[in-house]
């Protein structure tokens, strides 16, 4: 894991973890840190170094976290934090980075969203779109994909939806029998 709190820093702690210990990828939560989304620019010398590197890019929610969380409303209900900040921060992560641009500008990074399941994702989807087709209404960055078209211009997405049965991992930190 590396500390986004500073990006020259994560910038240099990601590529001694890569080039001198032989990491395979970083984790990241989530979480915005400094009131910074993730398509924030402030950011952009990270994914450009992932993306020179090749290496993923992992984001693992965790209820308890220091940082503002989705959740954190329910107080000391522990099961409605767990329940709702998983999938959620995910959805926040992952609509920086396909909606934000960020991988519209860096189409060789590779992100991973773990421990929110996908659930999510359609419903992600169909509300891009929406947004999208409201541009005249509702004005935000202008990507360069049609969002009508989006499924072929996001692989993972497409493995997801797949009307072929594609197969989807879910995890899960709990051992089921």
């Amino acid at each position: 894991m590396i500390s986004p709190f500073d990006v020259n820093d994560a910038v240099s702690e990601a590529r001694r973890c890569v080039k001198e210990l032989g990491f395979r990828g970083v984790f990241l939560r989530p979480n915005i840190v400094k009131g910074r989304n993730w398509h924030d620019p402030y950011y952009e010398p990270l994914w450009t170094l992932l993306e020179e590197l090749q290496v993923p890019l992992g984001f693992h929610e965790g209820a308890g976290a220091l940082l503002p969380q989705v959740g954190e409303q329910f107080g000391a209900n522990a099961m409605l934090k767990h329940v709702y900040c998983h999938p959620v921060e995910m959805m926040l992560a992952a609509g920086s980075f396909c909606m934000g641009g960020i991988l519209e500008r860096h189409p060789r990074l590779r992100v991973a969203f773990l421990e929110g399941n996908c659930g999510w994702v359609p419903f992600l989807m169909w509300r891009n779109l929406m947004e999208n087709l409201q541009k005249d209404i509702l004005p935000s960055v202008t990507l360069a994909y049609d969002p009508a078209g989006m499924l072929d211009g996001y692989a993972w997405i497409k493995h997801l939806m797949s009307a072929e049965g594609a197969d989807v991992i879910f995890a899960h930190d709990a051992d089921y029998e």
